[in-house]
């Protein structure tokens, strides 16, 4: 698969070059263009993760390499949508939220499941069996997916179905195919809801503003040479000349500014367990899934998969709610 690596750089910035200036001008207007162009990277990292994932559990369950090779633009001769075609749904609840729809021309659905039953030859016509094999490696490469999502985007659910064709308006669209090594040929279609698309550009945009104020921070902070070369390590955010204490401080407290009217969901945590296949599939109405805490210890406030405070769990007018009692300092 092709990635896109970013690769930490080790910068100087002079405090007595009179050129400084006219670089931190070019700065701002690379700054602003890595911005807009963050929109799409989002959704290119989100969709390439996915196709990571469908080209790792192809590779798995076939027991053969399964190179899975990603595209925003539509190959030469896309297959064109059929009523035969098979369609899933992604839906992300949590820190993300918003749907992502999968379409399987029947016959790429026929040849997916001849490498997970490792036949010599697709089946003539598709069957019950099938689509619930097809559904099953959709929900194995959402549960390869889903680790990678959370550390990028923070705690989300991921609920993986077969249905009907989406109704929502697609935001973005992008096409995995096999690879040349790959011993089948197949073209599925990926789809973003419009909802989904936004929430990865406001974690992307969100993302990037928090860099380019720690780094502020950072070169603020960074040791001077005896030439007076200032020298940081930047992690793909703008370089600029490191501003004063006080006016480093207030530059923060402005941009933090922007973004303490931004809505953001918290979660209650009140534990977890680690549970067999088998006893999934044992539950039942009535069924008592035994968790890994006390009744007397404090439930976690998790803000976008991070503890952020610890508390007492209490009701409020006919509803839960958390008495906090321990608010997590955050890392240093």
């Amino acid at each position: 698969m092709n990635e896109i690596p970013v690769t930490p750089e080790t910068a100087a910035v002079s405090t007595a070059d009179p050129a400084t200036t006219a670089s931190a001008s070019e700065n701002t207007v690379i700054e602003n263009t890595v911005v807009e162009n963050a929109v799409i990277e989002g959704e290119t990292d989100y969709l390439q993760l996915w196709a990571a994932s469908l080209e790792e559990v192809l590779t798995q369950v076939s027991g053969a390499p399964c190179g899975v090779d990603f595209s925003l633009d539509a190959p030469s001769g896309p297959p064109i949508a059929e009523s035969g075609d098979i369609y899933f749904l992604i839906t992300l609840t949590g820190a993300v939220r918003g749907e992502m729809g999968v379409r399987v021309p029947r016959t790429v659905g026929l040849v997916l499941v001849q490498l997970m039953l490792r036949e010599a030859q697709p089946a003539a016509e598709w069957t019950s069996e099938h689509h619930e094999a097809l559904e099953e490696l959709f929900r194995q490469v959402g549960g390869r997916a889903a680790p990678a999502i959370r550390s990028t985007w923070g705690e989300v659910q991921l609920r993986v179905e077969s249905g009907p064709p989406p109704t929502w308006a697609v935001a973005a669209t992008a096409w995995t195919c096999s690879s040349s090594d790959t011993p089948v040929t197949f073209r599925m279609e990926w789809q973003l809801s419009a909802a989904l698309s936004a929430e990865l550009k406001t974690a992307e945009a969100r993302r990037n503003a928090l860099s380019t104020a720690a780094v502020d921070l950072h070169l603020e902070n960074a040791p001077v040479t005896t030439t007076g070369v200032a020298e940081a390590r930047v992690t793909g955010a703008r370089m600029s000349e490191a501003p004063a204490p006080q006016a480093a401080e207030a530059d923060l407290a402005a941009k933090l500014e922007l973004f303490k009217d931004v809505e953001l969901d918290v979660t209650l945590r009140f534990g977890g367990r680690r549970m067999l296949l088998r006893e999934i599939l044992d539950l039942g109405p009535g069924a008592v899934v035994e968790l890994d805490r006390q009744l007397q210890d404090p439930v976690d406030l998790l803000l976008d998969g991070k503890i952020i405070a610890r508390g007492e769990v209490v009701v409020v007018e006919g509803n839960y709610g958390l008495r906090v009692v321990d608010v997590v300092a955050p890392p240093r």
